[in-house]
């Protein structure tokens, strides 16, 4: 039996922003921020672990019902950050990790119409897109002054 494996960064900082107008400050962005990812860093941490046990015995129904808690996780932060404003020193890099996060979640949905054939090719656009959007997590977390994390 061979494991399908997806490796990345076990912690997710993700963010998302429309506008700078009546932007909470700086201090208040990094708790705030903290906040709203936790569910998001808890539910890669889960996907990332059951992802592990999956073998070719794994039901469509279990990787799809994993991959879709994940990707609900995601669109809720999108939309819990979408609702808050900024401050200008992170606006732009949170709108490049918006889109990120919409790429992530693409590739989650798109599982669930995996064939034998195609999950290294599905592996692969996760692996990429999943990568993108950490290191763009990243650059969030430096323009608002928290701790970067791997």
């Amino acid at each position: 039996m061979k494991r399908l494996m997806i490796s990345g960064a076990l912690s997710l900082a993700l963010l998302a922003v429309p506008s700078t107008a009546g932007a909470i400050t700086v201090k208040a962005a990094r708790f705030q921020y903290e906040r709203d990812v936790a569910p998001a860093n808890t539910a890669v941490v889960r996907f990332v672990r059951d992802s592990r046990t999956w073998t070719s015995r794994t039901s469509s129904n279990q990787v799809n019902q994993e991959a879709r808690a994940y990707a609900g996780a995601l669109r809720t932060l999108q939309v819990r950050l979408l609702n808050q404003r900024w401050p200008a020193k992170a606006e732009r890099s949170v709108r490049v990790l918006y889109n990120a996060i919409s790429a992530t979640e693409a590739d989650l949905i798109e599982l669930s119409g995996l064939t034998a054939f195609s999950v290294g090719t599905w592996v692969a656009s996760f692996t990429r897109d999943f990568t993108v959007m950490m290191n763009d997590a990243m650059v969030v977390r430096h323009n608002l002054g928290l701790a970067i994390t791997s």
